[in-house]
C-alpha cells in the first residue's frame, strides 16, 4: 500500500534541511516503484536535493548491485555531483559537515 505525498514540498524540505534522500535498489526491484522513483529523482534535480544510492541487499548475492538506480538516474541525466556516494571525498566532506570527524 503506497501513501501519497506532495513531491514538490516535501523534497523541497529535504533539501532546506540539509537531507539526503536514498535511491533504494531493492525497493525499485521488488516493490514496483519505479514510476515513483522517475519523479522523485525528477524533482531532486530540480532542486538540486542530493541522494545517496544503495543496494538495500534482502540476499548475499545482491550486495552492491543498483544498476536499476544508476539506470533511472542517468534517465533523467541527473548530476553525478550530487550523488553524494558516488565519490569518497563527497561523502566524507557530507558526514564531517554533519557529524564532524567521526573517522578518527
Amino acid at each position: 500500500m503506497g501513501y501519497e505525498f506532495d513531491y514538490e514540498k516535501c523534497l523541497r524540505k529535504f533539501k532546506e534541511c540539509g537531507k539526503l534522500v536514498e535511491i533504494n535498489e531493492s525497493s525499485i526491484i521488488w516493490k514496483n516503484t519505479e514510476n515513483n522513483f522517475r519523479e522523485v529523482i525528477r524533482v531532486c534535480k530540480k532542486y538540486e536535493v542530493p541522494v545517496v544510492v544503495n543496494s538495500d541487499a534482502h540476499f548475499c548475492t545482491l550486495v552492491g548491485h543498483f544498476d536499476n538506480a544508476i539506470r533511472l538516474l542517468k534517465e533523467q541525466d541527473f548530476p553525478e555531483k550530487l550523488i553524494v556516494n558516488a565519490d569518497w571525498n563527497r561523502l566524507y566532506s557530507f558526514i564531517t559537515a554533519k557529524r564532524g570527524n567521526i573517522f578518527g
